[in-house]
């Protein structure tokens, strides 16, 4: 059976724009689209979906901060609560679904780069991240509101190969 399901509401007279740029189904069968022009949370109801876009607002400076979504990764440790969210240009958002609330890692917290191609998680549960200047290990120090992390960046400087990744490569 072939089904879909139409959300070009959401973008108006964008939509022929509009990229998919990830895809995240978390562990409360929500799936999560990013776009270059947000989030687009997708909720099933009955046979279809409710459809929610999730944009940055300057108004709202604890939001989502930038909507050129680049890739996303459900929390190891908490998979249907928290979604990690790399965009190029505003680092990464960590997403708190239940209490929609955001906390931010840019280059101020020690990432190489705000243009975040890639996260991973890792067997410690510690996220990997690649940049375009370079790769971030981001391990979380606290369970506190808001979470404190070491960020560790490795560059060429470090023995890295080079400090650009390219978009959508990472595994």
């Amino acid at each position: 059976v072939r089904e879909s399901f139409d959300f070009a509401h959401l973008f108006c007279d964008k939509i022929a724009t509009v990229r998919i740029t990830s895809l995240l189904e978390d562990s409360h069968g929500i799936l999560w689209l990013g776009t270059q022009l947000g989030l687009v949370k997708c909720t099933p109801r009955q046979q279809s979906y409710q459809f929610e876009l999730i944009q940055a607002d300057p108004a709202k400076p604890n939001g989502l901060n930038n909507n050129s979504i680049a890739c996303l990764l459900a929390d190891p440790n908490n998979a249907g609560n928290i979604l990690w969210i790399g965009t190029k240009g505003g680092g990464i958002n960590r997403f708190d679904i239940q209490k929609n609330t955001y906390q931010h890692l840019t280059t101020a917290d020690g990432l190489p780069n705000n243009v975040v191609y890639g996260i991973l998680s890792d067997s410690k549960n510690d996220l990997w991240c690649s940049t375009n200047r370079g790769l971030a290990k981001i391990a979380p120090r606290s369970n506190q509101t808001p979470i404190t992390f070491d960020v560790t960046a490795f560059t060429v400087k470090m023995g890295l190969q080079d400090n650009e990744f390219n978009t959508f490569s990472f595994f």
